[in-house]
């Protein structure tokens, strides 16, 4: 099966890191949605900037959340005939090149849902802000 790939960025006070993670993003994905949630700064601006014919950046009014943000997000990727969504966040946290591991079990069939682990490479929780360290730490997902 050939899938239609979308990433879902949603973004709040990203101007510092959303376009390297726009230009992060490989080429075999087909739409590229990054949700500014009423971001005070620059970020859709810069977002738009990136000139890269994949990204469509949808503007939020009022702040909605990240939820608020997803949802728009998954709704627009699904309105575009996308088959399988990504959530990135807009920090530079998650490493795009991990896209095509994270999304091979969906493509085959052999999950319905898939969700990266941060927290298995040292180096990657090392970079991770402490509350969010502490809440992954917390919350903890079993792998089947």
């Amino acid at each position: 099966m050939s899938a239609k790939l979308g990433v879902v960025i949603p973004s709040f006070r990203a101007e510092a890191t959303i376009a390297d993670v726009l230009r992060a993003i490989p080429a075999n994905v087909a739409h590229v949605l990054v949700v500014d949630d009423a971001s005070p700064d620059r970020t859709a601006q810069l977002a738009e900037a990136v000139a890269d014919p994949r990204v469509r950046v949808i503007r939020h009014e009022k702040n909605r959340g990240v939820g608020g943000a997803m949802k728009a997000g998954y709704l627009a990727a699904l309105q575009a005939g996308c088959d399988v969504i990504v959530k990135m966040d807009a920090d530079g946290q998650m490493d795009a090149a991990h896209l095509a591991e994270l999304v091979r079990p969906l493509v085959r069939g052999e999950a319905g849902y898939a969700k990266g682990n941060r927290l298995t490479s040292l180096d990657a929780s090392r970079a991770m802000p402490r509350r969010r360290l502490l809440g992954n730490l917390f919350v903890r997902t079993e792998t089947t």
